[in-house]
């Protein structure tokens, strides 16, 4: 535990940084969620990069002077937010996205607590949740720590190596001295691929591409501590920076990977004795009578290692306990173990038969003639496949906000069609001939590889985990090793200028061909077959 130091400033204010660029849909929700706060001694700096619809008038709505309105071009969002910097007087730093909002209404009030009150500590974080378009809110960053206060103060420097926690921007609350320490004077580099070597990149881009995540690193590598309190204290909306730029997936590839290998050098550097680590309090000064050990660093690194259950940054040691779990379940549950086996299922099967006649009220003839055994639905956990529920959804829900006139879809999946056709006329088409009588929705014959559409002029099309299938005579087609080049070729000759199009692979680090099965492609090669048009929207199951 740290000590507590009285520290109390007269007039202590935040200040909120909120770049934004055409916010007008998203910014009232938010602003009103800091007016509602229970603390009031703020302002809220709102950096705008020359909006073009109503997000100005919305501000000049509050009758507010809390509310300071800058609106000056910037290249991103992280532009936007360096100038909002310059601009703020706050004593402590926080950073508000113009899509976010706040929760928990006392979250100001008790950051302010903790940093006027305790000079050690120089960041204040808590935890955040996802929300959706339609109103509903998904589950926690970290859920674990939902109710109980994660490593803080000299204890997270172990529990970050060890799980790579990034502190989230959306909820921290930042002593100004310690965010300007930490957070250098941003430079833009574009989003370029070419700026990638061995999927990582150098450290000036990885802090122009994600400046944030630096502000981490240095707080952390400089030896400053935060605390966490645990409330779900914002919730936050998946959107583009305030210049709409769109990171592609190979560039949030080189992001990780460099940033995870920052972290390795530096406690590399720590474990070696090249670096000696220091802790500092809120005024950047060494804390004398706190000093770092190495023994319980690495005793700490280990257990966080070992039982901690989440890890950010899709990292996961592979010595972690979660992971040897599946190996001793059979020792810790032998009995749901065995029920698994075949044997053991179909003798469930028979007991389970006896007792029912046994207690059998009539109404239904209860006659082994009449078998239809299912053995194998009993378990603990209902599974299903990711790729056929999250994909289709996903699809359906955008299809839902477009509502073309008509939507047409190859191959893809029957069920999908038949729900997009209760609220879009859909046509289905497929090499096997198939019938289905439901309004809204037509069904007919096509070959992928030469379909019977004129050029340009498909408005809705989707094809989705089809191509990979083309060429290898599962479905009945010609064995064809270029059959899948011919269909995508045919996917853009038919879609119309300004069309939309639902395309689904699987993908992995290099392509792979499981024959008769399908093709695994990389994300490289989706991307040159599609050259000829504009990505949307990318996703990854």
């Amino acid at each position: 535990m740290l000590p507590s130091i009285k520290h109390k400033v007269d007039n202590s204010i935040i200040s909120i940084i909120m770049p934004c660029f055409n916010a007008a849909k998203y910014i009232k929700r938010s602003i009103d969620s800091i007016l509602a706060q229970s603390y009031e001694d703020y302002e809220i700096i709102v950096q705008d990069s020359l909006s073009t619809d109503d997000t100005i008038e919305i501000l000049k709505s509050y009758n507010d002077n809390r509310i300071k309105i800058y609106s000056e071009k910037d290249t991103d969002m992280h532009d936007g937010l360096w100038q909002g910097l310059n601009h703020s007087n706050g004593e402590y730093i926080m950073v508000m996205p113009a899509s976010d909002e706040y929760l928990y209404k006392d979250w100001f009030k008790e950051c302010v607590a903790i940093l006027d009150n305790n000079f050690l500590i120089g960041l204040v974080h808590g935890n955040d949740i996802k929300k959706y378009e339609n109103g509903d809110y998904g589950t926690l960053r970290f859920p674990e720590f939902e109710n109980k206060t994660m490593p803080s103060g000299t204890e997270f420097f172990p529990y970050w190596t060890a799980t790579k926690y990034h502190i989230s921007e959306l909820n921290y609350c930042v002593r100004r001295n310690i965010y300007f320490d930490c957070y250098k004077p941003y430079g833009f580099t574009e989003y370029d691929l070419n700026y990638i070597k061995d999927k990582k990149v150098s450290l000036q881009t990885l802090e122009s591409w994600n400046p944030l995540i630096m502000l981490t690193y240095n707080f952390i590598k400089k030896g400053y501590l935060p605390m966490h309190i645990p409330r779900t204290a914002t919730a936050t909306l998946q959107h583009r920076d305030s210049n709409g730029h769109k990171r592609g997936n190979e560039i949030n590839v080189a992001v990780r990977n460099s940033f995870l290998g920052l972290i390795d050098k530096f406690e590399n550097d720590i474990l070696s004795g090249n670096k000696k680590y220091v802790y500092r309090n809120g005024k950047g000064e060494k804390i004398n009578n706190k000093k770092f050990s190495l023994f319980n660093y690495r005793l700490n690194v280990l257990r966080h290692s070992i039982f901690r259950k989440d890890f950010d940054f899709d990292y996961f040691p592979s010595f972690n306990l979660m992971y040897f779990k599946k190996f001793f379940a059979p020792i810790f549950n032998p009995k749901r173990h065995l029920m698994r086996l075949s044997l053991f299922k179909s003798i469930r099967y028979l007991k389970h038969f006896m007792k029912f006649n046994k207690y059998n009220d009539g109404r239904f003839i209860l006659s082994i003639k009449n078998r239809q055994i299912e053995i194998n639905d009993w378990s603990s956990s209902h599974d299903f496949d990711h790729h056929y529920v999250y994909h289709t959804a996903w699809a359906s829900r955008i299809l839902y906000k477009k509502m073309p006139a008509k939507h047409i879809d190859i191959s893809s999946d029957i069920r999908f069609s038949s729900l997009v056709s209760t609220f879009i006329n859909t046509e289905y088409y497929d090499i096997r001939k198939l019938n289905v009588d439901l309004d809204g929705l037509t069904t007919g014959v096509a070959d992928l590889t030469n379909l019977q559409f004129d050029s340009n002029s498909i408005e809705s099309i989707s094809s989705m985990h089809v191509i990979e299938h083309c060429g290898l005579g599962r479905y009945g087609d010609i064995i064809d090793p270029k059959s899948d080049i011919k269909a995508i070729r045919e996917l853009i000759r038919i879609l119309k200028t300004d069309g939309s199009l639902y395309f689904v692979v699987p993908l992995a680090g290099k392509p792979t061909l499981k024959f008769n099965a399908h093709r695994i492609y990389s994300h490289e090669q989706v991307m040159d077959y599609f050259s000829e048009l504009k990505l949307i929207e990318f996703s990854l199951i």
